[in-house]
């Protein structure tokens, strides 16, 4: 994840073009400082509809394994 915030960063503006293409490391440093917290709340919004959606498997897969052994 670190290496995907990282090209974000450099990538969107940090460089400065005229100065041959040396790097803002000030604004990188922003960029990612931004992009951690951002990235967190999207993984943990990813992990909880994951895990409903673990949940709700196992419900119906108990569900039809109930039917069918009746």
């Amino acid at each position: 994840m670190f290496c995907v915030c990282m090209c974000g960063a450099l990538s969107s503006g940090s460089r400065d073009h005229s100065s041959g293409g040396a790097i803002n490391y000030a604004e990188v440093r922003v960029r990612v400082a931004h992009s951690f917290p951002e990235k967190a709340n999207e993984i943990a919004d990813t992990i909880s509809v994951l895990q409903d959606l673990s949940k709700a498997t196992v419900d119906m897969t108990d569900k039809i394994v109930a039917h069918c052994s009746q």
